[in-house]
């Protein structure tokens, strides 16, 4: 919407045609109307339950934190398949202040047909013609927007850029800007296809044969671009699937011990969403164990922070602690505590610790990385009245366990 309203602007005060800005604008209109029909379901939850502060909530200058870096755009990205150009992407980023994201290498056919749309914002005769005059169709009011398109994304979207102005309006939600990256690299294409029909003409002059200079020249293009661009940052899928198959074997132990509608604490505590990696964890691996049990089990993990289910798992955290908490997490009705050994890196006596107040003898997955204890039988071994372990929810997480029903 932003590249459309500044397009317009450019234009019509270029060709004196105010009409071009009914035309953005209307543009805008339907756009800014289909993501409002979206995000009805946000903005009902917002009317019903108010806004939350603490979750994904964006300061004005991190449209600079994620901006556009031109020393990436141009630079290779580290991982290249050749060493040497993977070691001047990761050199050009080495302990730099603001990193941005990684992904915004152009490759070198997008960077030749970056520099040559920057290169029609200085020459050629369309900047002194109007498209609508120029005899038949010329190509070259195809290059005069991928030119413009270019130059205002660059404007926008670069580090300290116009983008600032925008999150100041109201709309700092929006800041990763870097990822306007992507219609430059369209662009930047545009204008490599435009020369790629000037080569193909030129072939197709000289040649007796041109179908099989044009097709073998397409074939080395292809491959150069395939070259060209980073290998997939991933696991072996032999790798994930057995991973997954670990996961699956354990939730189906859990299943067999566990009555469906069984509520699971999740230990380490962890923020959701962006939190920042715990022990040798990555954020959102709690999200493992929904992903592979059954659909029957209830998890702690999810609970959006600054909303009541979130707050008083913080509260368990950081003040009161999983041992201390015990005769609470069971009032709250937890049947089970999962502990990913991955977030207690160092710390291992605090899982010993945690397994035996919760009653020992955990569950343990066939990788050895997840415990699982059996809490249904915790009140009848410490004595615990159900009003004794609701009220310990009170005292200690602050929080009123829901009533039972009858």
């Amino acid at each position: 919407m932003v590249l459309l309203l500044s397009s317009a602007v450019v234009m019509a005060i270029r060709f004196r045609e105010p009409a071009r800005l009914l035309v953005a604008v209307g543009l805008i209109g339907v756009m800014g109307i289909t993501f409002g029909i979206l995000s009805y379901p946000t903005l009902n939850y917002y009317r019903a339950y108010g806004t939350n502060e603490q979750a994904a909530r964006r300061l004005v200058t991190e449209s600079e934190l994620y901006g556009l870096k031109l020393s990436r755009m141009l630079t290779p990205q580290g991982g290249h398949r050749l060493q040497v150009l993977s070691d001047i992407g990761t050199r050009a980023q080495d302990q730099s202040v603001v990193r941005s994201e990684g992904g915004q290498a152009l490759g070198f056919l997008g960077i030749a047909g970056f520099l040559g749309a920057l290169w029609g914002a200085f020459s050629g005769r369309w900047r002194r013609e109007r498209p609508d005059t120029r005899p038949g169709w010329d190509r070259s009011a195809l290059r005069e927007e991928a030119t413009t398109f270019t130059l205002l994304a660059l404007l926008f979207g670069t580090i300290g850029g116009l983008s600032i102005l925008v999150s100041m309006a109201g709309f700092s939600q929006i800041r990763v800007w870097n990822r306007i990256v992507l219609l430059i690299a369209f662009f930047a294409m545009v204008v490599v296809l435009m020369w790629s029909e000037q080569f193909a003409a030129w072939v197709r002059g000289r040649s007796k044969r041109p179908q099989a200079v044009l097709g073998a020249v397409a074939v080395a293009v292809l491959a150069f671009g395939l070259w060209d661009s980073i290998p997939p940052q991933r696991h072996s899928y032999a790798e994930i699937e057995a991973q997954h198959a670990n996961d699956r074997a354990f939730l189906s132990e859990i299943e067999a011990i566990m009555p469906d509608g069984a509520k699971i604490l999740q230990l380490p505590i962890i923020e959701f969403p962006e939190a920042q990696p715990v022990g040798k964890m990555e954020d959102y691996d709690h999200l493992r164990a929904y992903l592979a049990d059954d659909g029957s089990l209830e998890w702690s993990y999810g609970s959006i922070k600054g909303r009541p289910d979130a707050q008083w798992q913080i509260t368990l955290r950081d003040k009161v602690g999983p041992v201390g908490a015990m005769p609470a997490i069971v009032g709250l009705g937890f049947d089970g505590i999962w502990i990913d050994t991955y977030g207690y890196v160092g710390k291992e006596d605090e899982v010993d610790d945690i397994v035996e107040a919760a009653g020992g003898d955990p569950l343990v997955s066939p990788d050895g990385r997840f415990l699982f204890v059996d809490l249904t039988g915790y009140q009848e071994r410490t004595g615990l009245t159900d009003a004794e372990a609701r009220q310990a929810a009170i005292d200690l997480l602050g929080v009123t366990p829901p009533e039972e029903p009858s």
